[in-house]
């Protein structure tokens, strides 16, 4: 509690005890935050870094809870949300500046409304701008790095630009993950289109989503692709697709996502995790790698 009241002291933001991350998840799972902080603007996000530094308290940023998987036991440290205040779109031109809280499907909408294209891809991506900048996320061949101009950044130090020419970008990987500090701005470069074409294509890219993803709560692709091959497919012929553990189940619609029926907790989904592994290693000699990010501490 002591240092809950003093982080309380240089915030205008309320921190929370011991919020649920089950919550803040799209998996629906996770136990207690001990620190919960919403921040409403940059400086009070310079604040949390500098308090964290000071007291050495381990943090983590979410943005709406999307490819990530929070333990039973929760988080002993400060996780940061960015929500409402880091939610808005300023068009400049062709130039998309968004807050990094600002969630992907309906962000792709409004630039459509604006006659801007480019960001159909990620109609179905249910992350936020500022995490799909952070991982490089990607749908149907594009990557949301393709369109990057510019990001801002906010660390115990201050606020910082970097530009996209700075750098560098792989495979649900961006450099970015190597400064401290996180991002609070993403500028994207989209191209001018008409508003009734760049919709039939969302809404084209929209059924196909549905056909072959789940709607039952999930995080995403658990495993990344390995090189030349699907992770779902290896999956699939390793014959776990429908495994259940407790109320955690192997999608049947597409092997690679991992659904909760209703009351799972974390421990039955790296269960799941760990079978999936286990048995695509003893079919296929291939390791899987694990995509979604683990809220551990």
């Amino acid at each position: 509690m002591h240092h809950v009241e003093k982080l309380q002291a240089i915030l205008k933001s309320q921190v929370r005890v011991n919020e649920p991350l089950s919550r803040h998840t799209t998996l629906k799972v996770g136990g207690p935050a001990a620190i919960f902080v919403e921040p409403i603007d940059r400086l009070d996000i310079q604040n949390v870094l500098r308090f964290d530094y000071q007291h050495k308290l381990p943090y983590f940023v979410i943005g709406n809870g999307s490819n990530l998987l929070a333990r039973d036991e929760g988080f002993k440290g400060i996780v940061l949300k960015l929500s409402h205040s880091f939610c808005y779109l300023r068009c400049i031109g062709e130039l998309a500046v968004v807050g990094a809280g600002t969630p992907l499907p309906p962000l792709v909408t409004k630039v459509a409304e604006k006659g801007l294209a480019g960001l159909e891809f990620a109609c179905g991506i249910p992350g936020t701008v500022g995490g799909a900048a952070y991982m490089n996320a990607g749908a149907h061949g594009k990557e949301i790095g393709e369109l990057l101009e510019e990001v801002v950044m906010v660390s115990k130090e201050g606020e910082s630009k970097i530009a996209a020419t700075e750098l560098s970008f792989g495979y649900r990987y961006c450099s970015i993950q190597k400064i401290e500090g996180l991002i609070t701005e993403v500028s994207l470069k989209l191209s001018p289109g008409e508003p009734y074409v760049i919709r039939q294509k969302i809404e084209l890219l929209q059924q196909v989503r549905k056909k072959k993803q789940p709607r039952l709560p999930n995080a995403g692709s658990v495993f990344r692709n390995p090189p030349q091959c699907s992770a779902g497919h290896l999956i699939e012929e390793a014959g776990l697709k429908g495994l259940r553990i407790g109320d955690a189940q192997i999608s049947e619609i597409h092997a690679n996502f991992i659904v909760n029926l209703g009351k799972a907790r974390a421990s039955d989904i790296f269960a799941l995790i760990s079978a999936v592994r286990e048995k695509v290693k003893e079919k296929f000699g291939i390791d899987l790698e694990l995509e979604i990010k683990i809220l551990d501490a």
